[in-house]
């Protein structure tokens, strides 16, 4: 019994180690640009991005330079998008809108996606866009911190404490 369960905190733990080991995209990015804003019943259906540029890098987006030239791909907020946007060897794809919403002349648009560049794995990412008709309209991503340190430090305190209760028996 204590070899099988030796066995399988060793393969437990191999597990968590190896995809610990990771390397995901952390900080964010933000642009700012001209976009088209298609409005109908209190949600945005459509948002055309005419020109964007890269407004704020912070983390693993320092690479790339403030100003840039972004490529976007047009918004249908019902539906995902492989390569919403692309910059500096970043590629965003669009997974989910959470929440879509006119208030008076502005807008917000939220959910996830993920982000992926070479070397990294690809990271789950929130995003915003905002914007007020006949101003200034912004769109940033941020990374969601991943709980593989919690998992790990979870799972090492149980292989402590089942250790434990073996050795009382």
């Amino acid at each position: 019994m204590k070899k099988l369960f030796a066995l399988f905190t060793s393969a437990a733990l191999l597990f968590v180690v190896s995809t610990a080991s990771a390397v995901p995209i952390d900080g964010a990015i933000k642009f700012f640009g001209v976009a088209d804003t298609t409005a109908s019943g209190g949600v945005v259906t459509k948002i055309e991005f005419t020109s964007q540029l890269v407004a704020v890098t912070t983390g693993d987006f320092g690479v790339v330079p403030l100003g840039s030239s972004v490529a976007f791909t047009d918004l249908n907020p019902v539906a995902a998008t492989n390569a919403l946007w692309s910059v500096g060897g970043f590629t965003f794809d669009l997974l989910n809108v959470l929440s879509n919403s006119v208030v008076g002349n502005g807008v917000v648009v939220s959910g996830s996606g993920i982000v992926k560049a070479a070397g990294f794995d690809d990271t789950v990412f929130s995003w915003l866009y905002t914007a007020q008709a006949g101003k200034q309209e912004t769109f940033s991503a941020s990374s969601i911190p991943a709980p593989a340190g919690t998992a790990l430090l979870g799972l090492t305190l149980l292989a402590f404490g089942l250790s434990r209760r073996n050795k009382k028996s």
